[in-house]
């Protein structure tokens, strides 16, 4: 090497590259050290580490920076500056995405993270964004040929791949929720409110009672009032088959695994690459948000996933017979799918595809919604059903929707006010962490995300409404695919930066499967949490005991009779035409069957059932730990020791009647 080779921007072309090998370098030496820990918890969450191990984690980290630059040195006395220079730079970016180890390491600790959501999402949207750079600056300054689409992509004899591993993900997806979601139910963890519902209204319907759902309403009940899912008509067939809850807990498994289909066939379509189509259908698999409300018992709103992405996917296409098919099928499932749609296809028409189709489509959903919403359903029970959610935003004396519309309108930074809540800011970073916010990076993709944010964001006082736990997540979940591949359309494919494409693309992969790892089912978290607890993945022999003690209980229970349980055992008696919930009231129903536990710590329902024995028309049947149950018009001779059980006081004397 000589002097007069050397000039600035050769030596800072140099030293970039260096710089880039060093820390490469130094992530995988900082890897290697973590593996070396006996409890990097301990590290992580409180900075406990012996001297001796954290001074040879500080000698090897700096060792491993300094070493590549040594070889450098030594390597540039001998080659020319240039060439040098030039090789460094070329290797630097090539070896910079090995950095991510090194920033990823640490959110492979559950025990350390997952119960902080702020820190690992927002550390995982840096990690995140510094793939997508890393990658792109790899494949661009690197001159790195291995591209998300791979060698494959050109050979017509690989083309059956990307949808085989698609549908792959789909079984695996649905084998893990099916099997979960129903021994989360015998674990007795379902709960009336909502699978007790629902499989009252099927059983009901099925047998020509129309949607009446007594676990919720009390005998006169019809469903319709807060929902009209008219969409059952079309599971009845199935339900038939076996009438039981888990029908339904297995019908919803198998059409949310199915949604990767309609999202890889909708990504493929809009970027033209089938192996982007199947990486986002995969992350869509692995999309944490989606997972919760799998567990929290059945509903419409988490089934209608696959239908809204097969809708957003038919519009891209020129099958305008299937798409008015499949859009009835999907307004019929629930009446606010309807303003769901209406936002996607407000962005598929500024997007400029099939426009005067695209706005018919807009126009049916958005009346569609707004004549069920305040027209149809107000005539099966109270109008504005469930507006109290949003109780913080009514204006005096007007408790309804309009009054939350007047809100918005007339005191926006009241509104906003609302807005700033800490679980709220949860909530979206685990919506579009794994997404790296790529749906709000775009002039127009916002769009159809506005109907979730209304219905969700602007949610007072009521968590379920913004937790990943419950099933309002299906209210974005296609919509932000939709949003993000319209991203990846118009801002890396119309102006052909592949590098880029392909960059993002795998920092979504990296994102969503670091975000599902704490937050998601399918690695299996025990701080996973599904409706109001967490998930346990395990059955034991004290779940076999429960059920089978609640199984010779509910056997001597007719099919005709009436009944009235607590909440998680509704749910396995609800396939008749009158069952009812403790909390909400006894109905004077045949049988009561209650869990220990649950009539101790529910007011109401241990209220309600204070008083049907205060009525001395029911006596203890049958007692099998810990359930009980008790018959109207059995004898009260152990009552008694009922009463002694559930921990309830003694009956009251009866008074003579005052005249």
């Amino acid at each position: 090497m000589k002097l007069r080779e050397i000039s600035w921007s050769r030596a800072i072309q140099l030293a970039s590259g260096l710089a880039l090998i060093s820390t490469a370098v130094m992530s995988l030496a900082f890897c290697a050290n973590l593996l070396l820990i006996d409890d990097p918890s301990k590290l992580f969450t409180n900075n406990a580490l012996a001297t001796a191990e954290r001074n040879w984690f500080t000698v090897s980290m700096l060792a491993s920076f300094i070493v590549p630059w040594l070889v450098a040195g030594a390597w540039s006395i001998k080659r020319p500056f240039v060439e040098v220079s030039a090789s460094v730079w070329r290797w630097g970016h090539r070896v910079a995405p090995l950095i991510i180890f090194g920033a990823a390491a640490p959110m492979l600790d559950r025990a350390a993270y997952s119960n902080d959501p702020i820190t690992t999402l927002l550390w995982t949207l840096i990690v995140g964004l510094l793939a997508a750079l890393l990658f792109q600056r790899a494949f661009d300054e690197g001159r790195l040929k291995v591209e998300l689409s791979s060698p494959l992509q050109g050979s017509r004899a690989w083309h059956w791949l990307p949808p085989t591993l698609v549908t792959v993900a789909c079984v695996l997806l649905f084998a893990h929720f099916a099997v979960y979601s129903v021994m989360r139910h015998y674990q007795m963890e379902s709960r009336s409110y909502d699978l007790a519902i629902f499989d009252n209204m099927m059983w009901n319907l099925v047998h020509g009672e129309g949607f009446r759902s007594s676990p919720a309403f009390g005998p006169e009940g019809n469903h319709l009032a807060r929902h009209a899912t008219f969409g059952a008509l079309l599971l009845a067939p199935f339900y038939a088959l076996r009438q039981q809850a888990d029908t339904l807990l297995i019908v919803q498994a198998l059409m949310v695994a199915s949604t990767p289909i309609p999202v890889y066939l909708m990504v493929k379509r809009m970027v033209r690459n089938a192996w982007i189509g199947c990486v986002m259908g995969i992350c869509y698999a692995i999309y944490a948000p989606i997972h919760g409300a799998i567990f929290y018992d059945f509903h419409f709103l988490t089934t209608a996933q696959p239908l809204i992405a097969w809708v957003f996917y038919l519009m891209l296409t020129d099958k305008t017979r299937v798409l008015a098919l499949v859009t009835a099928i999907a307004l019929a499932w629930r009446e606010d799918i309807g303003a769901v749609l209406a936002a996607g296809g407000a962005i598929i028409f500024l997007r400029g595809v099939h426009r005067t189709r695209t706005f018919v489509f807009m126009v049916v959903c958005s009346v569609y919604f707004l004549a069920m919403k305040f027209a149809v359903m107000p005539l099966f029970g109270e109008p504005s059903s469930f507006a109290w959610v949003y109780k913080d935003l009514w204006p005096e004396e007007q408790r309804n929707f309009g009054g939350v519309l007047q809100t918005l309108l007339t005191n926006p930074t009241y509104a906003f006010e609302t807005l700033l809540d800490k679980q709220k800011l949860v909530f979206v970073l685990q919506l579009f962490v794994p997404l790296l916010f790529l749906p709000v990076r775009h002039r127009f993709a916002w769009v159809a995300l506005t109907p979730a944010a209304l219905f969700t964001l602007l949610a007072t006082k009521y968590p379920p409404v913004y937790q990943t736990s419950f099933q309002y997540t299906a209210y974005w979940g296609p919509s932000m695919f939709l949003a993000t591949a319209l991203v990846l359309q118009e801002r890396f494919i119309d102006q052909g930066r592949r590098s880029a494409l392909h960059a993002n693309v795998i920092a979504i992969l990296l994102a969503g499967a670091i975000a599902s790892f704490h937050f998601g089912s399918v690695f299996e978290s025990k701080s996973f949490r599904g409706g109001f607890g967490r998930v346990r993945f395990d059955w034991t022999k004290q779940d076999a005991d429960e059920l089978a003690a609640f199984r010779r209980l509910a056997s001597m229970v007719p099919r005709d009779a009436s009944i009235v349980a607590t909440e998680t055992e509704t749910p396995h008696l609800s396939n008749r035409r009158e069952c009812f919930t403790m909390r909400i009231g006894y109905f004077d129903a045949d049988y009561m069957l209650v869990k220990t536990s649950e009539i101790r710590a529910d007011r109401r329902g241990r209220q309600h059932f204070i008083d049907a024995l205060e009525t001395g028309e029911y006596g203890l049947l049958e007692v099998d730990a810990p359930f009980s149950l008790w018959k109207r018009g059995h004898p009260a001779d152990r009552n008694e020791e009922g009463r002694r059980l559930l921990r309830l006081p003694r009956p009251r004397p009866h008074e003579p009647a005052k005249k």
